[in-house]
């Protein structure tokens, strides 16, 4: 436990200094984010010249995000299991040709 100072101006110094550190702490964590934010950017860039410089296309970016088994349903989606769904169909032969693309 933290005992009270008997002297106002000893209070008063230690409420300063908590300030001053939480300031400085703050200060500091923002420019470590800035920086790493900076790093990640420059880093992407340097990739995507290297990659230019070398004759090669610069990939996109792919984000697969794991499926969830309970996840959020579509807002159309049906939860009876079993439905009946009525829809008109052609026969196609087999000797048809894959259309152009």
């Amino acid at each position: 436990m933290n005992p009270r100072p008997s002297n106002p101006v000893t209070g008063l110094l230690q409420r300063i200094g908590l300030a001053l550190a939480a300031v400085v702490f703050a200060i500091s964590a923002f420019v470590l984010a800035i920086g790493a934010v900076a790093f990640g950017l420059i880093f992407a860039l340097g990739v995507a010249v290297w990659a230019l410089l070398r004759g090669r296309r610069p990939g996109g970016i792919r984000f697969n995000w794991p499926q969830q088994p309970f996840g959020r349903r579509h807002p159309g989606a049906s939860s009876a299991k079993g439905e009946v769904v009525d829809v008109q169909v052609r026969e196609v032969p087999e000797s048809a040709q894959e259309p152009k693309r």
